[in-house]
């Protein structure tokens, strides 16, 4: 009975060797979280890196306008925008807001590392509202996700406030359109209430939040 239990005993160890490949198991789980780490980190270092800029548009941009116009992804846009988008819509529109920019609204060209990839502006509204402005922005597909949205619309706010000596920014979003109220939010822009069913797109019909950042007054 003594040998038998103690046969038993020997058989009932764990091989020496499964200690050894799970201690090495472990040690490659580690250094692929760390190369993931790092690669995350470099990714979103080169994302940093990209230089955004705003800039007035000008006549000679009207190719880039018209491009940015014909590729953005249109769900969320209001209709005012032309379909196709063609030379003279872009003429049109860049001597208008050449005319009126820092009056009744600023309009800017999105810069990422020196190419136009989108368009932003903040229009002053009107009559007893005129020291509100509604801010609205689109952006390339391959360029979105990437940050710069939200720093274009940082930097519009800043100017907006300073030239149209704005009190408060308003943004009109559909509610489906939860990336652009994300870069709202991180902007500052509070949620002030949802109109239910209040317009339509491509025979669909949309929710609309409201949302507002107010210039706060210096405190004396």
């Amino acid at each position: 009975m003594k040998n038998f239990a103690s046969r038993c005993e020997v058989s009932d160890k764990k091989p020496k060797y499964s200690f050894f490949a799970s201690l090495i198991a472990h040690k490659v789980i580690y250094f692929i979280r760390i190369y993931e780490k790092q690669s995350i980190f470099v990714a979103l270092q080169k994302e940093r890196a990209m230089k955004i800029e705003l800039k007035k548009w000008k006549i000679e941009d009207k190719d880039e306008l018209i491009n940015l116009c014909n590729k953005v992804d249109r769900r969320y846009l209001s209709n005012h925008i032309p379909a196709p988008y063609e030379t003279s819509d872009a003429l049109a529109w860049i001597s208008k807001v050449r005319q009126i920019d820092g009056i009744d609204g600023v309009y800017r060209a999105i810069v990422a590392d020196g190419k136009i990839v989108g368009s932003i502006s903040v229009e002053r509204r009107h009559d007893i509202f005129c020291i509100d402005g509604e801010i609205g922005y689109m952006i390339l597909p391959e360029h979105c996700s990437k940050g710069i949205a939200t720093e274009a619309v940082a930097s519009i706010c800043s100017t907006a406030f300073f030239e149209l000596s704005l009190r408060r920014i308003s943004a009109v979003v559909i509610a489906d359109n939860k990336a652009s109220i994300r870069v709202l939010r991180k902007n500052g822009f509070e949620l002030e209430g949802t109109m239910r069913r209040a317009a339509t797109k491509d025979g669909n019909i949309y929710d609309i939040c409201i949302l507002g950042r107010v210039l706060l007054p210096c405190p004396i």
